[in-house]
Formats: C-alpha cells, structure tokens, sequence
C-alpha cells in the first residue's frame, strides 16, 4: 500500500550493463582461467535464431561489459539410417537447434573453474540421442567452443560431481530408459582422461526411469562428493528409491539405496558428528538419517516441519536446514545431531509488497556460485541468509541480511574483478543451476540478462518499497489519505520517477481498466495513461489500482489505490443560527472532507471533517449571501442564504413572536381603556342646595 512514508524518486544505483544476446541457460565462470568469472549465455544465434549459441561476457574494473561475441553449438549426430536418411555418418556434427537440449555447467579442472556447455538432439524417432560436451573458452578475444567429447549415448539428465575429491569433477549421466532394460534407470560416469571425456562407468539401478536427480556433497564419509538418484517403482513395497552413487579410491562404482515411502528431497549436511543427510518431505516432514558407506541409514532425529528445501549452510554445531515452509523460510538446527526449530525468515516489507499481490514473485533459492567471498547463501524474498564458515566454532548468526527484492529476477551469479557484480536474468523461471539437472530443450527467444553491482543488488530498497508517484489529473482523497485518489473522469496519469531500464506495470482488479507496462528511458521518468480499456466504455464508480516498478538491479517498488471516479456535484448543508445583536452574522455548514469554501466571495478553512464556518456583516435590509463549493476534482456546487441585522428575519420563530407581541398589545389596551366610576350612596332625605339666580 502507499502510505504517508515513500520514495517519491526511485534512486540511481551503479552502472547496469544490458547484454546484447538473450538467454536461455547461462552460469558464471573462468572461463580463461585468469581468475576472474566471466558470464557464459546460451541462447539463439544472432545469424540464425533457428540454431543456439554460446556467448561469453566479461566486465572491466570499471563495470564496462564486453562481448566477445557467440559460438555456435554443434552435437553428434547418430550415423544415417532408414529411418534417418538425411543425416550422413561423415557430417559428424550439426548445430543445436530449436527444440534440442542444451545447457552451461560450472566444470572444475585440477580446482580451477571452467564452464562446458553440453548438448543433446532429439531425433526423428523422438528420442534423445548423442550428446557433445565443449569447453567454452576465449580464443583471440573471442568465444569459442573446444569438444572436449562426442559420447555416442543419449541423455536426459547430467551433472556435476567430484567423486573422488581430487579436485577435477566427473560428469554423471542419466539416460533415457531402454527397451531392453525395461524397469531400469540406466547411467553413465564419464571422467576427464586429459584431454577429454571417456567413459568410466555405465550401470543401471531400479526404477522406471522417472528419476530425480541430485548432487550431494560428502555424506557417507569418505573423501568426494556422492549423486542422489530417486526413482520410482511399481512393485510391492516402497514406492520410491533413492539411490546414492559414488566411486570409490580406486574408482569403483558403489551403490547405496535406501527405501521411502514418500518423495522427499535429499540434502547433505555436515553435522557435529559427522556427515548426516536430510531427507525433507513436503506432505511427510523431514528425517534426519546417518548414511555410512555401504551401511544401513539409521534416522538420528526427525522434524514434522513440512516446506520445499532450499538446502544446508555452516557446519559442525552451527549447521542448518532451511526450507520454505508457508509464508516464511524455515530453519532447523543439527545441534547435537537433534533437529531443533531455528528463528523464521520472514519476507522483506518490499518483497512482500509481491508476496501478496504482485505480477512477478521474488526470488526463493540458492546465490548461484555464493557470495563474493565464497560463502554459500541463500534467498529467501529478499532476505540473505549466508553460510558463516567452514570453522565449527564459528558462531552462526541467524539474522538475516535484508537484500534488494528481486521480483520476477533470477540471480545467475558474482562475477568479474573482486567478483563485485551478480547477472540477473529478467525472468523468475531462468535455470541458473551450474552443476546441472535435466536436459530439456531450449525456449524460444530467451530473456534479458543485465549485470549490476554486487553492492546495489546487496542493498535493501528505500522506505520499504513504497513509491509516491506523480498524479496528474487525480488528487489524493482526503478522506483516505495515501490509499485513495479521486478524479473527475476516468482518465489520468502517473508519472514515475526510476532508474533508466526500469520496467513500470499498472494493473487493475477490473478488466475495464487498460493494463501497461513501460519501460523507463534515458530521461528517468515515464508517463503512465490510465484509463478505460479499448473494449470498454465505462468504467466503476470505484476500482482497485497498483504501480509496481522494478528496476534494472532487482529493487521492486509498489504503490496501491483506490480509485474513485466523481462527477456529481459536492453537497452542501449549510446553517444559520440566532444571532445576539450584532453587525455580524456567523454562517456554519458541512461538506465533503477536502472541498474548498468560499462564502461572499471570501475563501474560508474547511475542517478535516468538511466542516466550515464565517461571519459574514448584514444589515437592517435583507441580502444574498453565496456559498461556493468546489470538491477535490473540480466539480462545484454553490448556494445562497439570507442575511439581515441583527438576525435573517426568515430564520426567526414569527409563531411564538406574534403570540408574544398579541398578549403584550392585548395588555397595554386593556390598561389604557376607560372605566365607568359608581355614585356614591345618600342617606334618605338629604337632598342638595341648589344655585338661585
């Protein structure tokens, strides 16, 4: 909601560099082997966006990002059959195309870091066939792509692991199912021979070829990380599988399963004790198990807390388990192997501003490739939640580091000098995941990627996200300051003051309101017409109205009404009491709450509550007294009184005066009338004297 508190101007962060070519896979990585990770996109060939293409970006010290342009993306072909005539064995390699399967993965050589890009066909059989691994490198300035193997098996899924520990990672893969292994989830260990990739090990496990496919690093106690595989089976007993894979010193393959009754995510976590897994359940809870090598899985503590993993940090007693659990991300600590409920992560008042209500959802997930100093991290609606270190007695600290809101981003990654700027695709359903997963095909066209600074997308947004827009033909209603806006007609503007390459959306809880989305340019504002919708003809008396601005650097910035249209004249009540004997007489009455008031030409206070009140001067003739009223929008209204010294004598009560002033009269004439006076009485014979001329 808007509110009293907000940024009316979005401010400026860093510099944020657009890339030129859209994605749709794309990681962090050192790529050159300088030490400094560059940004490596998959995404259409600016040639022919039928085919996919590799293309790396590097940043100066400066921020300034160069292109060293794309790499077209070739896989192995299957040689020609009946079935595929068209495909000839000495063509050898043809470029992904739309509807192929490809993907960038974080490679280790030796403990350095590398990116390979991989690729698999589908053929016209419909099936998965031949997949090519490159390692992408910078040659003369530009990118190009080295095949490091041309494996003639199919793939539906691959990943990232070093299962020995010796620094250089193995590729794990999981093949399509096979009608001659039927009820069996077949894969494959390929390992780097020095110059490419050969195959190791090619085995197959119990399932139906429906498979979950996850990385874990050391739970079983021996030195190298392990693959979690989960299928699923439709014998009696257990309907799932999990299938832990790893080799062993002298690369041997070794198979661990253990049985569940539920699906659940497999997460590994370094507890006081030693390696532990969690096996966390959205409907069942979470188990806590033991899992030595070659050993049977014995449940060490377990949690009825419910929610989608996120993953572990720290380690020893400070380790912790965190995993969305409904509005708010939970945590479980391993302390003394028990599981026991942490502090809550509750949403960032920004990034709840999207929770509720937004278009776009804030980012839930790891910091692909960790902070700039190394540390893994988690984000949680814009909240960062760090690993405090490898040293068990390093103190975990469980306070949050509130971060920009990342509404509809993904973050790909740090990278370039000091690793001081993170890649953010403009889409939260990017796979930003370098250790791998599934081999899907790719999506037409891609998204934007932009890099900003690490610190600006590291910082919170101002005033908990809440924008005070320009209003342009509409006013705030002050009966509902800060949440509510009057107009007069059912069109007018916000003008947003953001960053350039923000994005600015408007959107209505009415489909009589026309939506838009604009994107903000060099000048630093746009204009936002809202209005009826082409196909409308009217709009509601009243409707729900929200801004969402998110810039180029992930910080999102709302503001919501309540809009009502008037265009009816305000109404006006006006009073005027008995006055004492006077000059003056005092005009009083009530109208709606933020109106102007003028009475005899005068401009008078209104209250807040539309109140108002003016002595006006009247003399022993009667006159006209006007009252205008103009509300919020411009609609007037006006009325007149009359007005006379020492009262308006239509306001007097003439019944109870005249009854008055008739008994007063009635009094004074019947005081003043003439009496007749009675002669006085004579005693009998006495008479008078009378004057004798």
């Amino acid at each position: 909601m808007a509110t009293a508190r907000a940024v009316s101007v979005i401010p400026a962060g860093g510099p944020v560099a657009t890339l030129p070519f859209p994605a749709e896979s794309a990681i962090v990585g050192d790529v050159d082997g300088d030490g400094i990770r560059e940004l490596v996109q998959i995404g259409p060939r600016a040639q022919n966006p039928a085919h996919h293409a590799v293309a790396v970006t590097s940043l100066t010290t400066t921020g300034t990002a160069t292109s060293h342009g794309q790499a077209v993306i070739t896989r192995g072909v299957a040689p020609a059959t009946e079935e595929t005539p068209g495909v000839q064995p000495d063509e050898g390699f043809i470029p992904v195309g739309v509807g192929d399967a490809a993907r960038a993965l974080a490679w280790r050589l030796e403990g350095e870091e590398r990116v390979l890009a991989v690729a698999v066909g589908v053929e016209r059989e419909g099936r998965a066939c031949c997949l090519t691994i490159h390692r992408v490198a910078l040659h003369d300035g530009s990118t190009s792509l080295e095949l490091l193997s041309d494996a003639q098996l199919s793939a539906d899924g691959i990943a990232v692991v070093d299962f020995d520990g010796d620094g250089t990672d193995e590729l794990f893969v999981v093949e399509p199912p096979s009608a001659a292994a039927p009820g069996r989830t077949l894969f494959s260990v390929l390992q780097w021979d020095g110059s490419g990739f050969t195959r190791l090990v090619a085995d197959d496990v119990q399932g139906d070829g429906r498979s979950e496919l996850h990385v874990l690093d050391n739970s079983d106690g021996i030195d190298g990380d392990e693959i979690a595989l989960s299928t699923r089976i439709q014998l009696d007993g257990p309907n799932i599988i999990l299938h832990r894979i790893a080799l062993d010193a002298e690369r041997q393959l070794r198979k661990d399963e253990h049985e569940l009754s539920d699906a659940a995510t497999p997460l590994s976590v370094e507890g006081p004790h030693g390696p532990l897994v969690a096996l966390v359940a959205f409907d069942a809870g979470l188990d806590l198990i033991s899992w030595p090598a070659g050993g049977t899985p014995t449940r060490v503590s377990e949690s009825p807390r419910r929610g989608l993993p996120l993953g572990s940090l720290g380690s020893g007693d400070g380790a912790r388990l965190y995993f969305v659990s409904g509005a708010g991300l939970s945590t479980l600590s391993t302390l003394d192997a028990g599981l026991v409920p942490g502090p809550r992560v509750a949403a960032s008042a920004a990034a709840a501003h999207f929770v509720r209500d937004g278009q776009e959802a804030p980012y839930v997930g790891p910091l692909p490739g960790g902070l700039p100093d190394g540390r893994a991290a988690i984000i949680f609606h814009g909240q960062l939640v760090a690993d405090p270190g490898r040293d068990p007695g390093s103190p975990f600290t469980a306070d949050a580091l509130t971060i920009a809101s990342l509404p509809g981003r993904t973050p790909i990654g740090v990278l370039g000098p000091d690793r001081g700027w993170i890649g953010l695709a403009h889409s939260d359903r990017f796979d930003a995941a370098g250790h791998g997963g599934p081999l899907l095909p790719l999506r037409e066209p891609g998204v934007a990627i932009r890099l900003a600074p690490a610190t600006d997308v590291l910082a919170p947004e101002i005033d908990g996200g809440s924008i005070s827009p320009e209003l342009q033909g509409a006013v705030p209603d002050a009966r509902d300051p800060g949440r509510s806006v009057l107009v007069a007609a059912g069109r007018f503007e916000l003008r947003v003051h953001a960053p350039p390459g923000s994005i600015a959306r408007v959107w209505s809880d009415t489909a009589a309101v026309e939506q838009a989305a604009i994107e903000v340019g060099a000048s630093g504002s746009v204009v936002l017409p809202i209005g009826p919708a082409p196909a409308s003809f009217n709009l509601p008396a009243r409707f729900g109205l929200r801004l969402e601005v998110i810039t180029a650097d992930g910080h999102g910035y709302v503001a919501s009404y309540q809009v009502g249209i008037e265009m009816e004249p305000p109404e006006i009540q006006v009073d005027t009491p008995f006055a004492p004997l006077g000059p003056d007489v005092t005009i009083s009455g009530g109208t709606e709450p933020g109106a102007t008031v003028s009475i005899d030409g005068r401009s008078v206070p209104v209250a807040a509550d539309g109140t108002f009140a003016a002595t006006v001067p009247a003399g022993l003739v009667p006159r006209d007294v006007r009252v205008d009223v103009t509300d919020q929008v411009g609609n007037a209204a006006s009325t007149s009184v009359s007005v006379v010294t020492p009262v308006d004598y239509r306001r007097l009560p003439w019944i109870p005066i005249v009854g008055i002033l008739t008994l007063l009269l009635t009094g004074i004439l019947y005081l003043r009338a003439p009496r007749p006076v009675r002669a006085p009485a004579r005693a009998a014979g006495e008479g008078t004297f009378e004057e004798i001329d």
